[in-house]
């Protein structure tokens, strides 16, 4: 009667520790996924122009450094974007990758910005960086890095 008894707890603790792993791999997805959609939405508010969205996605004390070496923080990068010194025409993010670590996620990816800084044209590809936290139920990035690529 023990054997049968053995067998069955341990198949359960087995069941239970795979619908854990299991439950991790889902959360992990759907933070992965809720990770891609606000970097979309701060895209698309970039080039529309709708600066409350970006202002909510960034955190107050994020650091963004562009691929020209210039950093800024928040209020500098905001002032930017609302100024018209730096317009975002189009972006298209690739080879995207989240990790993710708590309440934590690291978000790498390609960058093909089109853009206008002090009233030049600028065309550039990148290869860039993220962190976000979250915050207050939803997710904000309190840095970003990106890289020039070679032409």
């Amino acid at each position: 009667m023990k054997r049968p008894m053995a067998f069955f707890l341990s198949t359960a603790v087995a069941l239970l520790g795979f619908s854990q792993i299991a439950a991790h791999a889902s959360d992990k997805k759907k933070v992965e996924q809720q990770i891609l959609k606000t970097l979309e939405q701060r895209g698309e508010a970039q080039i529309q122009r709708d600066f409350p969205t970006v202002e909510r996605i960034m955190a107050d004390e994020c650091i963004y450094t562009h691929a020209s070496s210039q950093t800024q923080s928040k209020a500098e990068f905001l002032a930017d974007l609302k100024s018209g010194k730096r317009i975002y025409k189009a972006l298209k993010n690739t080879d995207l990758h989240v990790m993710v670590y708590g309440g934590t996620a690291v978000l790498t990816g390609r960058s093909d910005i089109s853009a206008v800084n002090d009233g030049k044209d600028v065309e550039v590809a990148t290869k860039f960086l993220e962190v976000y936290q979250k915050r207050d139920g939803r997710w904000q990035m309190v840095a970003h890095q990106s890289t020039r690529l070679a032409p």
